[in-house]
């Protein structure tokens, strides 16, 4: 048994590095602020809005199999970016949330240039 969650390990540790590499090798470092405009002007965009409580909260979605991109917002006219996330088949490759001290809109981000190209 042991033999066997050692090969699982093995394999995931050799998943990991390689979608590591595939990133750093085959990306460009951008601000999160630069594709705020790219993403909700993006002809393929796909966005609902809801009022709760008198707030207006707009979410966006794009679909670019098999990468989704959600960027979330709080205003009629996107005043506060409250989240944006980079999905490849179900599992994030990044996240900012605003409420995280950590994260801010400035900081680079790498991600796969046809991601870019994409939504450029």
């Amino acid at each position: 048994m042991n033999s066997f969650i050692d090969q699982i390990k093995s394999f995931t540790k050799h998943l990991t590095e390689d979608v590591a590499a595939l990133f750093t090798e085959h990306s460009k470092g951008v601000q999160i602020n630069e594709l705020i405009p790219l993403i909700i002007q993006h002809q393929y965009v796909s966005h609902t809005q809801r009022e709760l409580l008198g707030l207006t909260f707009n979410t966006y979605k794009i679909d670019f199999s098999p990468f989704l991109i959600t960027l979330e917002t709080k205003g009629k006219q996107n005043q506060q970016i409250l989240e944006f996330t980079v999905q490849s088949e179900g599992m994030k490759i990044y996240s900012y949330k605003s409420y995280d001290a950590s994260l801010s809109l400035h900081d680079r981000i790498a991600l796969p240039k046809n991601i870019l190209n994409y939504l450029s």
